[in-house]
C-alpha cells in the first residue's frame, strides 16, 4: 500500500479528520489540547476505512479504574447519550437525543458492544468499546464503529467518539 498525505482538519477534542472523509484517515496519533500538566496528556489514534470507524485513546489509569467509570451514569451517557443506561446483554437502551440500541456483548473489564440507531438510520450500526491494559497503570480504550451506512460522515463519527473517549478519561482523573 502506497502512504500518501491526507489533507486533515482538526476537528473535536485536538483529534485531526480527513478533510474529505471518505479518503480515510490511517494511523493519525495526536496529543489532546489540555490545560492540565503534560503528564495528563493522552495519546489518540484515529481511523477510517469504508464502512468503519476507529478511535482510540490511552488513558493513565488501570483497567478496573477505566471500567468503573464505565459503568457510572456519566460514562453510559458518554458513550450512548443523554439520559441512556447501560445494562447486561439483551439490554435495550434509549437515549433523549433519539438513539437507541440493544446491548450485544458485555464483558466486564474487556467489552461492551452494542447496535447504534439514530432515528433517520434504516439499519442499525454496531459499536464495539475494548479495553486493553497498555501497562499496570494504563488502559487504551478503543471504540470501533463499524457497518456505517454510506450516508453517515466519517468526519462526525470521529468527532462523536473523539469527545466520548475525552469525556471517560476526563471522568477518570
Amino acid at each position: 500500500m502506497i502512504n500518501r498525505l491526507i489533507p486533515t482538519h482538526e476537528g473535536c477534542c485536538g483529534t485531526k479528520v480527513a478533510a474529505n472523509p471518505n479518503q480515510g484517515v490511517r494511523g493519525i496519533t495526536t496529543q489532546r489540547r489540555s490545560e492540565k500538566p503534560m503528564e495528563q496528556t493522552s495519546e489518540v489514534t484515529a481511523e477510517t476505512e469504508g464502512s468503519t470507524v476507529v478511535v482510540s485513546r490511552t488513558v493513565k489509569q488501570p483497567v478496573k479504574v477505566v471500567w468503573d467509570v464505565l459503568m457510572t451514569d456519566d460514562g453510559a451517557e458518554a458513550l450512548l447519550g443523554p439520559g441512556a443506561k447501560l445494562g447486561s446483554k439483551g439490554h435495550t437502551w434509549h437515549s433523549h437525543n433519539g438513539r437507541e440500541g440493544v446491548i450485544r456483548s458485555f464483558h466486564p473489564l474487556e467489552q461492551i458492544r452494542f447496535s447504534y440507531r439514530s432515528n433517520a438510520a434504516r439499519t442499525p450500526s454496531v459499536v464495539a468499546v475494548n479495553l486493553k491494559p497498555a501497562s499496570d497503570n494504563a488502559t487504551t480504550i478503543e471504540i470501533e464503529h463499524s457497518n456505517l451506512s454510506s450516508d453517515i460522515d466519517r468526519g462526525w463519527a470521529l468527532d462523536r467518539w473523539s469527545a466520548a473517549l475525552e469525556r471517560i478519561e476526563s471522568d477518570c482523573l
